[in-house]
């Protein structure tokens, strides 16, 4: 009896100690955890701070595609205002404070060439540029036929979270009287004929949304 007293004592006093170990990795994980979404809560907030800190450094930026390897020479900055001049029309060359091709591997024989990336020294040209870029639409070529297409420079992430708005954007172009725009990042302004707007951060909501104005099967 007494040996199994003993037993039973030393048992007891194991499990008491196995419970404060649990408590203690229980209290651990319950900590781990809490720290887990505050730091995530962090990063996620770093990560916006940094998209919208390479937004604003690419405000000025365009991109054009469709100028042909090398015709630039070795003054491409002024080479792309001349070029921008004649192709938009513009009453002023753009004064431009850097052009160059994008960084990767020159093209090989066939494959489309390198876009140019550009900082327009003045937002308001940069707007004008664009503006009228559109207005060309596929009117706008390269002396010889080549396609000129026009774009705003815009990070990866930002670029990525815009195409997810496609798929609404198509939608929304066969609705007649409704206005529709991108803010930045990425939020779709819908503006219906009566005046009210709508926004939308999710595309699935705006492809929702624009289903239901589009005419044809499946609307409602």
């Amino acid at each position: 009896m007494n040996n199994l007293q003993a037993t039973s004592t030393a048992h007891k006093a194991r499990l008491v100690e196995v419970e404060k170990c649990a408590a203690f990795c229980d209290n651990t994980a319950t900590e781990l955890l809490t720290k887990f979404d505050k730091l995530k809560c962090e990063v996620t907030d770093l990560q916006n701070k940094c998209d919208d800190l390479e937004g604003r450094q690419r405000r000025n930026n365009i991109r054009v595609l469709g100028v042909p390897e090398g015709v630039e020479g070795p003054h491409s900055t002024e080479y792309m205002a001349d070029l921008l001049g004649d192709l938009l029309q513009l009453v002023d060359k753009p004064v431009l404070d850097r052009a160059h091709r994008s960084s990767r591997a020159k093209p090989r024989a066939g494959e489309p060439p390198r876009p140019f990336v550009i900082r327009v020294h003045h937002f308001q040209t940069k707007k004008l540029i664009l503006r009228k870029s559109r207005a060309a639409g596929d009117s706008l070529k390269f002396p010889g036929g080549n396609r000129i297409s026009i774009f705003p420079d815009l990070a990866a992430a930002v670029a990525e979270k815009r195409a997810e708005f496609w798929k609404a954007k198509q939608m929304l172009r066969s609705v007649p009287g409704v206005k529709f725009g991108l803010l930045f990042p990425a939020r779709r302004r819908v503006t219906l004929p009566d005046g009210k707007e709508h926004y939308f951060e999710n595309p699935t909501e705006a492809t929702v949304f624009a289903k239901r104005l589009a005419p044809g099967p499946g609307s409602v």
